[in-house]
């Protein structure tokens, strides 16, 4: 490559320059000519911005400069979410040969590509999308994992089974919500009389692909086509719009990067790139730390996930565990989901869908709570462990799923807490709340937690995939006392904002008791210690010889009083004081 290269700048010197310093002679035009290219080359390479990645292996993605590509191009209703994006509506093939684009035929995906003999559907398809016309596991239903290499590949091997002589090279999904986008870059199309807008894209295209004769096989077979003159018309206005390039360019980055567009290559340098880009929608290999992924499949049909939000709280707490010495981390995941539609069939109506929730594998599940408990559904999958349940909503109405386990003891190492949440693709409305809660005494430092002492706060929508990393910090701050009474006669309650150790609280030698005098000086309780009760932050100093003093004070005076991490009070000895208001 790098000898067709040199060749090349000899043959454009040759043309361009006699002598190296002088222009040639017989073809002084040619300056003006390569001047206009130059500036053409230098603003296209400006306009890709970010796209710039590719034009090192633009010669592997095209085929140049003696092969051929062919690449699979799924179009994803997220309207009707599915966990690779949503609802496989139509498909194509893009076509390179040596280095040039040759074109792209989009098909419906209720055609020949569904003429095969019956496939075993994952759970719990064949549950709810059975009836008298289901035909089992299909194409446009095999974009069924977040993960998306493997819905990348569940799609390519379906396809096979119509088109085994086919070779594809990869795969691309595009979702309807990146076509609304690109139509706001390059503005409004024109297809059979009707205009296409951003904001109309939804609708026109649905009462389109519904407005036909049911009865009518043809029509249902090509119910879709609308999407194949749309799409050759975007393409044809994107390249008649070099003025809108960079804008173009800009809006496939964020799409990319938000996971609107995902890419899966078969070659494994361009796969890489892809990966490193955060354009693969790949899941990690290992896990390093904890893991959630909440993940939708929406298989009631119609276009309800339009309307539907889903806000995510994830809490985790550190607890000791006497048993063992150690540590356990509970998690506590709850996803509120709203239906803010109406009613309006075929578009929107009662929702029917599948939600699972991947958590490291080998998490314990301890409870759960949902709407329909018998649907509860559990799987290890690879490195996760996954929740599931079905979830049947109307619209105007709120549900709730919620799931308690304890993390496995490797997810935290180090006093170090990292977590990866990926973003489905397909949605743009979750909110999360990630809510980490060490033992009392201790702090948090994290560069995307809020600290609050002990507690770390994460709040944000989830525009891509996220990651989170905090750390627990080593207790070096002594206990504080937050509440003093005397409760009873002869009963002084102390309690401090952290366990106390059992050794020191419950040695009589690190406390005094002393009557002040304040409100009857006449009368002096020559107060004794009788006996200590102890219990986490609570101390409970029980006495001999109080009498009845009404608003009379009482000194305390501590020393050599410890938290379990060895800080010791300050100052030290401390004192309090503790009034005798009983009755009142």
């Amino acid at each position: 490559m790098k000898n067709f290269w040199e060749n090349l700048q000899a043959k454009f010197q040759k043309i361009f320059r006699h002598d190296p310093n002088k222009p040639h002679k017989k073809h002084p035009w040619l300056w003006g000519i390569g001047a206009v290219v130059l500036f053409l080359m230098l603003y296209v390479l400006s306009s890709l911005s970010n796209l710039r990645t590719f034009l090192p292996y633009a010669g592997e993605l095209t085929g140049f400069p003696f092969g051929s590509r062919n690449y699979l191009v799924v179009f994803q209703n997220n309207d009707e979410l599915r966990p690779a994006g949503g609802f496989v509506s139509a498909f194509g093939v893009a076509k390179f040969q040596n280095g040039f684009f040759t074109g792209i035929d989009v098909q419906d995906v209720y055609g020949a590509v569904d003429n095969h003999t019956y496939v075993e559907p994952p759970y719990p398809m064949k549950q709810l999308l059975a009836n008298q016309f289901y035909q089992g596991f299909t194409f446009r239903d095999a974009n069924y994992w977040a993960d998306f290499p493997k819905s990348a590949q569940e799609l390519m091997q379906m396809l096979h089974i119509t088109q085994p002589k086919l070779q594809i090279d990869g795969v691309i999904a595009v979702n309807y919500s990146f076509l609304e986008d690109l139509l706001g870059a390059v503005g409004p199309i024109d297809v059979d009389g009707k205009t296409f807008t951003q904001d109309s894209l939804f609708g026109m295209i649905e009462n389109q692909v519904n407005d036909i004769d049911r009865h009518n096989v043809a029509d249902l077979q090509n119910r879709k086509s609308i999407l194949k003159d749309f799409a050759e018309r975007l393409l044809k206005k994107i390249v008649l719009s070099p003025l809108k390039l960079r804008k173009v360019s800009d809006t496939i980055v964020h799409s990319l990067a938000t996971k609107e567009i995902q890419l899966y290559f078969g070659n494994s340098s361009l796969q890489k790139m892809a990966q490193d880009n955060g354009w693969s929608g790949q899941w990690p290999q290992t896990l390093n730390g904890d893991f959630l992924a909440v993940v939708e499949a929406n298989l009631g049909g119609m276009k309800s996930d339009r309307y539907i939000q889903r806000l995510v709280k994830y809490h985790v707490t550190e607890q000791d565990n006497p048993e063992t010495g150690g540590k356990d981390l509970i998690a506590e995941v709850t996803i509120d989901i709203d239906h803010y539609g109406v009613e309006d069939v075929p578009l929107n109506g009662e929702y029917t869908g599948f939600f699972r929730t991947y958590v490291p594998r080998g998490a314990k599940l301890l409870d759960s709570q949902s709407d329909d408990p018998k649907s509860l559904w559990t799987q290890d999958d690879g490195l996760y462990t996954v929740f599931g349940n079905v979830v049947r909503l109307s619209p105007g109405k709120h549900t709730e799923l919620y799931y308690k386990y304890q993390l496995p003891s490797t997810v935290m190492q180090n006093d170090q807490y990292n977590l990866f949440i990926p973003k489905q693709s397909g949605t743009d409305q979750d909110y999360y709340t990630v809510i980490f809660e060490a033992p009392e005494g201790l702090n948090i430092s994290s560069p995307n937690f809020t600290p609050k002492e002990n507690t770390g706060i994460y709040q944000q929508e989830l525009l891509g995939d996220t990651w989170l990393s905090l750390n627990v910090l080593p207790d070096k701050l002594p206990p504080n006392v937050i509440y003093q009474a005397i409760e009873a006669m002869n009963k002084i309650t102390i309690v401090f904002n952290e366990n106390v150790s059992n050794s020191s609280a419950e040695d009589p030698l690190n406390y005094d008791l002393k009557d002040l005098n304040v409100s009857h000086p006449e009368a002096t309780d020559y107060l004794q210690l009788d006996h200590i009760e102890h219990q986490g932050k609570t101390v409970i100093l029980y006495t001999k010889n109080m009498t009845s003093q009404p608003e009379e004070h009482y000194q305390v005076t501590m020393k050599n009083l410890s938290d379990e991490h060895g800080n010791i009070i300050d100052p030290n000895p401390k004192t309090i004081t503790v009034i005798q208001r009983l009755g009142n």
